[in-house]
């Protein structure tokens, strides 16, 4: 699919799924006003919105089924707009002996106890089982993208995990990226000049690995340390890359 027919199908995908969304949720809960069993008034009577008192009862009640609901909506939109590129799958099954299967369960055991850090390389003596009989394993699981043109699956990125230089101490995010993997899914999603928002930037590291693949970026955090720290991130970085061009000229 050309990148044109691809823009006009996703925006089509886009408006179709939000002006059906939001007249299904009208329809849905006006016709269950007076419905007892109606998810408006089995969420009101929810102990902790009751204890909210009437005044805000029935709004808040709302809020949570517009919450839920739009999340499903929007879950359902992107797996629609995935396959236009890709196949979307979610299990992933292949041949497995009993061999291996008993060393992933000891893996997962020594992890799960902390006698074991996970590695990649702990998994290469599954490439060398001797054993000739295997079962077909099946797994049902999140998500998997596979790329129809070049049949590469995107659901796993191999990266260190964040830390060193590239890990704040002050502040401290607690759930600080890996700029690799966030160029990884820059890289797919976007083109270079192409704008990357991020509305939870945390400290900004999106922002970075969209700096370093020469897309523009908008970042909004909530937490003005957070905020504070990518703003200082996010202007070492352009002049680093700024310095950088200069020297190749």
């Amino acid at each position: 699919m050309k990148d044109i027919e691809r823009k006009v199908a996703i925006q089509t995908l886009v408006a179709v799924a939000i002006e059906n969304y939001a007249e299904g949720f009208r329809l849905r809960h006006e016709g269950e006003i007076d419905n007892p069993n109606g998810v408006i008034n089995m969420k009101v009577h929810n102990v902790f919105i009751e204890a909210l008192g009437e005044d805000i009862q029935y709004y808040a009640a709302l809020v949570r089924s517009f919450d839920s609901s739009l999340g499903n909506m929007i879950e359902r939109l992107a797996i629609s707009i995935a396959r236009l590129s890709f196949s979307v799958r979610q299990n992933v099954e292949g041949p497995l002996s009993s061999e291996q299967t008993r060393t992933i369960a000891e893996l997962l055991e020594a992890y799960k106890s902390r006698d074991k850090t996970p590695n990649v390389q702990d998994y290469q003596v599954l490439r060398t089982s001797t054993v000739v009989a295997h079962e077909t394993r099946r797994h049902e699981s999140d998500y998997y993208l596979i790329d129809n043109e070049q049949k590469e699956m995107h659901n796993f990125i191999e990266t260190p995990i964040c830390m060193g230089a590239e890990r704040l101490k002050n502040p401290k995010h607690p759930t600080q990226k890996p700029v690799k993997v966030l160029e990884h899914i820059v890289k797919l999603a976007s083109k270079p000049g192409d704008l990357v928002f991020d509305p939870f930037m945390g400290v900004g590291s999106t922002g970075i690995a969209a700096l370093n693949l020469e897309r523009r970026f908008v970042g909004v955090e909530i937490d003005e340390d957070y905020f504070n720290a990518a703003d200082i991130r996010l202007k070492q970085q352009i002049s680093q890359l700024q310095f950088q061009l200069q020297d190749e000229f």
